[in-house]
C-alpha cells in the first residue's frame, strides 16, 4: 500500500509543479498590483484618493496634499503654499467628498501653472505654488516633475510634465 501511496504522492507533486510553471507567464504579465502591461502608452502611476475641500471640487491637473485633519491617509486638499508636499496630481474630476484617481509617475498631459510666477521652461522642475492647486516653474524646493515645454510667465495655464512623486 505504501508503493501505491508513494506514486500518488509523485504525481501529486509533479502536477502541483507543472501548475506552477504554468501560472508563472500570468503571473509576469499582470505586474505590480494596481498597474498593467501597456506597451502603447508610457508608464504612469496612480492612487486613489478622497477630494476633502469643504466646498471645491478637484479638476485634472490640479495639484495636492494630504488634508492634516484626516487620519485616514487617502483625504487630499488643494495645494496653497509654494513648495509645499504634493502628494500627487489629479487625473479627472473628483467632486466633494467622492473618490478619484491622483497621478504619482509618469507622463501627466496637463499639470495646472499659476501662470504669474516662476517661468516654467522646458525641462525645469516644478513645484508647488501660492496659487490654490497649481505649480510653478522653480530652482530649489520640493519638485513634482520636470515641465516637457515651456509656458508664459504671464498666463495662467496647463503644461505636460513628467510627475515622479512615488
Amino acid at each position: 500500500m505504501a508503493r501505491n501511496g508513494g506514486k500518488h504522492m509523485k504525481k501529486t507533486y509533479f502536477m502541483a509543479a507543472l501548475a506552477l510553471i504554468l501560472a508563472m507567464p500570468a503571473f509576469a504579465v499582470i505586474g505590480r498590483q494596481g498597474s498593467s502591461l501597456d506597451t502603447s502608452d508610457p508608464e504612469q502611476e496612480y492612487i486613489k484618493i478622497k477630494n476633502a475641500e469643504a466646498s471645491s471640487a478637484m479638476s485634472n491637473g490640479d495639484l495636492v496634499t494630504a488634508d492634516n485633519t484626516a487620519a485616514d491617509g487617502v483625504s487630499m486638499v488643494l495645494t496653497t503654499v509654494t513648495n509645499q508636499e504634493v502628494v500627487c496630481v489629479v487625473a479627472e474630476s473628483i467632486a466633494t467628498g467622492k473618490f478619484g484617481k491622483c497621478q504619482v509617475y509618469g507622463y501627466h498631459s496637463a499639470v495646472k501653472v499659476n501662470g504669474t510666477t516662476n517661468a516654467v521652461v522646458t525641462g525645469g522642475r516644478l513645484a508647488s505654488s501660492t496659487f490654490t492647486g497649481k505649480a510653478s516653474g522653480t530652482a530649489a524646493g520640493f519638485s513634482i516633475g520636470k515641465a516637457l515645454t515651456t509656458t508664459s510667465i504671464t498666463i495662467p495655464s496647463t503644461v505636460p510634465a513628467f510627475l515622479h512623486l512615488r
